[in-house]
């Protein structure tokens, strides 16, 4: 008689993570269109886990003492912090933001041994491929798919003398979209490359026309740092032949054309789609005689002199955040919102926070013979993620937070795949 080994409990976590991993990619689209069940379902998950997560001893030993301590004074810091500066709603805000967003560094190393994550990347470059059609089809139509209550059908923005289309996917905003593709256009470079998948390639090339029709400059600046991390870091696996060199040597003069083309000239094709995608990218270059640009470096100013007036200690944690009813002014940038909201003393355990195990776990990764090449994965969204918080307040929303912290956990703590629980 055959005998079916079933793990019930590696099941249940796969359920529950691929459940999550639809609401951070879907999550405007899905509590709209099917039900806000998701929503609670995720918190009551994310919840769940973590209580499961610090009850192994395994767990805390293995993100050790030190770190826990450090992780704890940041959030009695940040609950102090807005209750003082602020009031209920937002002492609610800060516990969502800065505490509950940030709990997947306990949570990834609880499941990582029960994830398949090869099987995650080839998820994520079937929804980016679903999700850029869905965004290409926007662009050309200038109508949103599945518009949301505060988007029109029309997507077209009228600048002060141009116009430009910016499309919002399956995720209801198109900065929300262009996070989410560059994630998920990495996914399909890391398959090509180190998984030798062809088909990958063909999903690269639409996800990256997807991450295009965003408008989304920062996230253009940032998907190609973080293709050129890939890039670089896969070719230190393998001897790197003349016929690479010389496509190496192609790609630079095709970048270098490419940018004279772009910094160079003003030249149009006539072809409105193309036309708004070569605007979006000059004006990444232009700072001075641009409304938007200029907009964001006064935004700036005023951030650095609001901070400097509440140097140590902030106005209270999410009091930039737009959703808090008393909100300051949002500061277009993850830093200054930092500054901001947590003062000096806050931005500085935030960052020690993130910065101590991601640190320890790429020096991990630099002795080890055997190298997990997850970690180049987790580390190009990291630095995708970072590039684009200098210039656009992105920290604490929810699907920015939570993937930053699952690729902090992975890196830091889950590397080596010997945690069984």
């Amino acid at each position: 008689m055959l005998k079916i080994n079933f793990n019930y409990k590696k099941a249940g976590f796969n359920c529950i993570f691929f459940i999550c991993l639809l609401y951070i990619l879907m999550r405007p689209v899905l509590i709209t269109y099917i039900t806000p069940v998701f929503k609670y379902l995720f918190i009551l998950t994310i919840i769940i886990t973590f209580m499961i997560a610090i009850s192994h001893k395994k767990i805390i030993t293995l993100i050790g003492f030190k770190e826990i301590i450090c992780l704890t004074l940041f959030y009695v810091y940040v609950v102090v912090n807005s209750w003082y500066f602020g009031d209920s709603e937002l002492l609610y805000y800060g516990l969502e933001r800065y505490i509950f967003l940030t709990l997947p560094i306990f949570i990834i190393p609880l499941i990582n041994t029960r994830i398949n994550w090869l099987y995650v990347l080839k998820c994520l470059t079937a929804f980016g491929i679903i999700d850029s059609l869905i965004s290409i089809y926007e662009f050309i139509t200038y109508n949103a798919v599945f518009p949301l209550a505060n988007i029109s059908e029309d997507i077209s923005i009228q600048m002060s003398n141009y116009k430009i289309i910016r499309t919002y996917g399956l995720n209801g905003n198109y900065f929300l979209l262009a996070e989410i593709l560059c994630v998920c256009g990495f996914a399909a470079y890391y398959l090509y490359k180190f998984e030798k998948k062809r088909s990958a390639l063909f999903a690269l090339v639409i996800i990256s026309i997807g991450v295009l029709t965003t408008g989304s400059r920062g996230y253009y600046v940032a998907y190609m740092v973080g293709l050129l991390v890939l890039y670089i870091s896969e070719a230190k696996y393998h001897y790197i032949s003349q016929s690479q060199l010389f496509k190496v040597v192609f790609i630079i003069l095709i970048a270098l054309l490419a940018l004279w083309f772009l910094l160079g000239t003003n030249y149009m094709l006539g072809i409105p789609s193309i036309d708004t995608i070569l605007t979006r990218m000059r004006q990444i270059f232009a700072w001075t005689g641009e409304d938007a640009n200029e907009a964001r470096l006064i935004k700036w100013q005023w951030s650095s002199q609001q901070w400097k007036t509440s140097f140590w200690f902030g106005y209270g944690a999410c009091s930039t955040d737009t959703r808090y009813s008393g909100f300051i002014s949002v500061t277009e940038s993850g830093l200054l919102k930092r500054l901001v909201e947590l003062g000096l003393v806050g931005t500085v355990m935030q960052y020690y926070t993130f910065f101590h195990p991601l640190i320890k776990g790429l020096k991990e990764y630099n002795k080890a013979i055997k190298k997990n090449p997850m970690v180049i994965f987790f580390l190009t969204v990291i630095l995708c993620f970072l590039v684009e918080d200098l210039i656009l307040q992105r920290y604490t929303e929810l699907e920015y937070t939570i993937i930053l912290w699952c690729s902090v956990s992975y890196i830091s703590y889950c590397q080596k795949d010997d945690a069984k629980l």
